[in-house]
């Protein structure tokens, strides 16, 4: 991010007034800590009489590996695809299904989904919302283990093979959907932790990883009424996920 600060003033006489001064700060911007280069420049304006201007510019890196330019896409790919599991329980419900049979477009509808998810998370590793230490690491890549297994299901539901969908590693798979959501909670205390995200979208990964317990309850019920709701649950709190890393690479408060 880029901050300028800009003023005019008079100087007592028409002489040339030039001035510059470099610095090394380290500031604290809640996620991330680097060395930052503040320069100010003085230098007469032509357009008052003899008088001066002086500008800041602060360059502060959002992170050591993040851009402005990939936080958007991330966020934006987040948001789009956060509907995915009520899109999915419109097709299963047009085709009269329960969530046993194999639809192709189901599960088209299910790799945008984790495609989604996968890049909110990038981006909030990038951001460190979740922390910074070894624990936070550990817990991101088991992550994107277990939604790269999770994708691996709907990539074999693709391809259709018997031999495929009857195997131990399609069991492993489907068994990574589930977890991952529940995975969710841990992160979602971690972003709680570490205080970095403010208003409602602290709430958002903790209720990604509660979406799936609370809505399982309805079940027995009506298997639509659990579909539908863990649909819209999902949409409302990854959506915030990616509208989170979004703003963040826009520069305003997250």
């Amino acid at each position: 991010m880029r901050y300028e600060i800009g003023f005019g003033g008079l100087c007592p006489d028409n002489r040339r007034l030039t001035a510059q001064r470099e610095l090394n700060l380290e500031l604290s911007e809640g996620w991330h800590r680097e060395p930052v280069s503040l320069r100010i420049s003085r230098y007469p304006d032509e357009s008052f009489l003899g008088g001066f201007q002086m500008s800041t510019s602060i360059s502060l890196p959002v992170s050591a590996q993040a851009s402005s330019t990939s936080l958007r896409f991330l966020g934006l790919v987040g948001m789009l695809c956060a509907p995915g599991m009520l899109i999915d329980a419109g097709i299963r419900y047009a085709k009269g299904d329960t969530g046993e049979g194999v639809i192709a477009s189901s599960s088209i509808v299910g790799l945008f989904y984790l495609a989604g998810w996968t890049a909110s998370m990038i981006g909030f590793r990038q951001l460190r919302l979740a922390g910074n230490g070894v624990i936070a690491r550990i817990v991101f890549w088991v992550q994107m283990v277990g939604l790269t297994l999770a994708a691996g299901q709907q990539i074999m539901e693709l391809i259709g093979a018997p031999a495929l969908l009857h195997s131990r590693f399609f069991g492993t798979c489907d068994t990574a959907w589930p977890l991952s959501h529940l995975l969710m909670l841990v992160v979602g205390g971690m972003v709680l932790a570490t205080g970095r995200v403010h208003a409602f979208a602290r709430f958002a990964a903790l209720g990604s990883g509660l979406a799936l317990p609370a809505t399982a309850a309805l079940a027995p019920l009506n298997h639509y009424v659990f579909a539908f709701g863990f649909g819209v649950v999902t949409m409302l709190c990854f959506g915030q996920l990616g509208s989170t890393v979004y703003r963040a690479g826009t520069g305003r408060e997250i």
